[in-house]
């Protein structure tokens, strides 16, 4: 029997270096998308039944995982939205996409009172957030 290995590729910008991360948390579910916590820490996210796990390297380049906190989506989404994936990560603004059987609903991690929204209708899709923000030289407004 072939045993799948879970890794992550990291590539360090500053040296250019490439390295294997092995050492991820041996959890019941797979983790569905990487993400960063506000402190800079890598971090996966993950749904099993009705929960969104969180988890994050207690080190911000090393140490071993922990998991940082879980949502329980069955407050936030419809009866009928059954959570089945992570489809996406927002870097930055505390944005989780969960995909379920009637769409995608975004997750708002960083509001006190953690809420979610619709923000696509349909199913199988995966979400790739891009942010821009433009700055116009000797002004201190940027513009979105």
């Amino acid at each position: 029997m072939l045993r799948q290995r879970r890794s992550i590729l990291r590539y360090d910008l500053g040296t250019l270096e490439i390295s294997v991360i092995d050492d991820l948390p041996r959890t019941s579910y797979k983790p569905d998308v990487l993400t960063t916590t506000e402190d800079g820490r890598l971090g996966f996210a993950a749904v099993h039944q009705s929960r969104l796990y969180l988890w994050a390297r207690e080190l911000a380049d090393a140490g071993p995982w922990a998991q940082s906190g879980d949502v329980e989506l069955e407050k936030l989404l419809p009866a009928a939205a059954a959570p089945h994936s992570v489809v996406g990560f927002a870097e930055g603004v505390g944005a989780l996409f969960v995909g379920t059987k009637s769409g995608v609903y975004s997750v708002d991690l960083k509001s006190q009172q953690q809420q979610a929204r619709n923000v696509f209708e349909g199913d199988g899709c995966n979400v790739l957030p891009y942010m821009s923000c433009f700055y116009t030289p000797g002004t201190s407004a940027s513009l979105r």
